[in-house]
This record gives structure tokens, C-alpha cells and sequence, in this order.
């Protein structure tokens, strides 16, 4: 499966969020956006919208470094990450 988004999931993220960065809140379009792994991809290698979030440009890259400099998971359990994935699937 791809790793990445594909527009019309972004174009979907995006309105289910009011068209704000799920992060800062402020008003973006798919121009000025990135889609986000929720639990980030290294962990589930799959692609899926009910683990996607739109950001905009700033707090993405500020997410991804902090990850990467500090990350505080292992890779989670099976059972949190499928129990989030369940109940993130019944909201989409």
C-alpha cells in the first residue's frame, strides 16, 4: 500500500477537519497542508484516512523533527494500536 495520501483522501481529511490544521487550528488549503500519520507510518505500514490528519507545513515538519529527535513510543503494542484503529474506524 502507499505511504502517502492520496489527494482526494487529503481533499477529504482536510473537510472533515473544517478545512484548520488539526494541530495549530489555523485555516489551510491542500496547497499549503501536508497529510499526517496519527500513529506514524514505521508502525502500521498502511495507509489509512482514519489515521490521517492534515497539517499545515510548519507543524508538520515541527511533528516529524520531534519525532525523530525524541520519539517517547517503542513500537506500540498490537492491542493499543488495533484497539485505536477500531474505534478511529467507526468514526469514518
Amino acid at each position: 500500500m502507499a505511504r502517502g495520501f492520496s489527494k482526494e483522501e487529503r481533499k477529504n481529511m482536510l473537510e472533515r477537519q473544517g478545512g484548520k490544521c488539526a494541530e495549530c487550528h489555523r485555516q489551510i488549503a491542500i496547497r499549503n497542508s501536508e497529510g499526517d500519520h496519527v500513529i506514524p507510518w514505521r508502525f502500521l505500514e498502511d495507509t489509512h484516512i482514519f489515521n490521517g490528519q492534515m497539517l499545515c507545513i510548519p507543524c508538520h515538519k515541527n511533528k516529524t523533527k520531534g519525532q525523530a529527535r525524541n520519539w517517547i513510543w517503542d513500537k506500540p503494542s498490537k492491542e493499543i494500536t488495533s484497539s485505536w484503529m477500531d474505534g478511529a474506524r467507526d468514526k469514518f
